[in-house]
């Protein structure tokens, strides 16, 4: 009753490389994850199962998203090549505001911190951070398939023309505004267009 949400996945090819998780934090909390592997079609889609899998082990058995983030990062790099990685964002919203979060070199959500993406270092670290949502505020969690995908001329749909379709939208609900977005990159990019990337 003291949350909304809403996720949208749209694979490029048959399957994709993104990935987005919804996870019950408790009664009063929940957790919230979105990664975008390296690498398209079959291998990515392989991979971000092993990303799934690897994170909901370890938030299983570690309550700090720093050391779980550390937990994949090991997981992944002892299991993968170095071309293969996945960027990462993962948030714990607590119902009285508390957004405790990390993100592992993943596109900010409209602005927060950064870190190295999981699987690319043995000895990365992750920081844990933190800041106070108000009632009614939006936070857009997305993958690089929305801010670069590009027009018939080449140029990026952008962090700043999202940033001013969510502020558009934002009275609205969570699909209403994922809906816009949606709607926006298919303006920009034409009908017809071939979608070059996976948007989540």
């Amino acid at each position: 009753p003291w949350i909304e949400v809403h996720a949208v996945n749209v694979a490029s090819r048959q399957v994709g490389g993104d990935y987005y998780e919804v996870v019950d934090a408790g009664e009063d909390a929940l957790c919230v994850a979105v990664g975008d592997v390296s690498g398209k079609g079959v291998p990515a889609a392989l991979l971000m199962s092993s990303l799934q899998s690897a994170f909901l082990a370890a938030r299983s058995v570690e309550p700090r998203l720093d050391r779980v983030c550390g937990h994949v990062n090991r997981f992944l790099f002892e299991r993968t090549t170095p071309e293969r990685y996945a960027t990462f964002f993962v948030a714990e919203i607590a119902r009285d505001g508390t957004c405790r979060y990390v993100n592992a070199g993943h596109n900010p959500p409209l602005a927060i911190g950064d870190g190295p993406p999981l699987g690319l270092f043995d000895d990365a670290s992750y920081e844990l951070q933190e800041v106070r949502l108000q009632p009614r505020d939006v936070l857009v969690v997305y993958t690089d398939g929305v801010t670069e995908a590009i027009d018939g001329e080449g140029v990026e749909f952008g962090d700043e023309r999202l940033a001013r379709i969510v502020a558009a939208h934002r009275p609205g609900a969570a699909a209403e505004i994922a809906a816009a977005i949606l709607d926006a990159i298919a303006s920009h990019t034409g009908s017809g267009a071939d979608q070059t990337d996976d948007i989540t």
